[in-house]
């Protein structure tokens, strides 16, 4: 509050001095004319303008005009930067999506490369269940011929044994060579 009650005293004195100057009164004044002063007087405020004269005005309206150009310079060259910035951001993002679908590729091979893994691990694991019955069958129908006693009359039975028995030797040689 003080500070306001101190700039208007200065309004007053700087008004004063220009009616001074132009030898009127403040008195005598229209109320119109005298709001146009203090108006004035707040421009040579706000401009921290001490007088009031035209070489000063035409430096302040030079310097708000440089200020201005240098302000819509400064603009340009923000455009200038974001557009280079946007670009750049575009091609990053291009490239960032392109590695995306590279790692998602990369991953679904993987995926099916251990699906396929999976797949033959069961399959070896069923091969060799296999072989390991046919194995025993094997050896179970060669002590079987060997407790047999031979004769004329079994001699049917045996010889189908035997056949059986030659079938499963070939297929225990085929998965043998298999596992090889």
């Amino acid at each position: 509050m003080l500070e306001t009650s101190e700039e208007t005293i200065a309004f007053r004195k700087k008004i004063l001095l220009l009616l001074n100057k132009l030898n009127l009164e403040s008195q005598s004044l229209p109320n119109d004319i005298k709001e146009g002063l203090q108006k004035i007087a707040l421009l040579l405020r706000y401009e921290k303008l001490s007088d009031f004269d035209a070489i000063t005005l035409n430096i302040v309206s030079e310097r708000k005009k440089i200020e201005e150009k240098k302000r819509q310079y400064e603009e340009k060259q923000l455009a200038l930067l974001y557009d280079d910035h946007s670009r750049k951001y575009t091609i990053f993002s291009r490239k960032l999506n392109c590695l995306q679908e590279a790692v998602n590729s990369l991953e679904s091979i993987i995926e099916d490369s251990q699906k396929e893994q999976a797949d033959i691990h069961c399959n070896h694991v069923s091969l060799f269940t296999k072989l390991k019955e046919y194995q025993q069958t094997a050896e179970k129908l060669e002590t079987d011929l060997a407790d047999m006693q031979v004769e004329d009359l079994y001699l049917k039975k045996i010889l189908n044994k035997y056949h059986r028995y030659l079938e499963m030797s070939d297929e225990l040689a085929e998965l043998n060579q298999y596992f090889s």
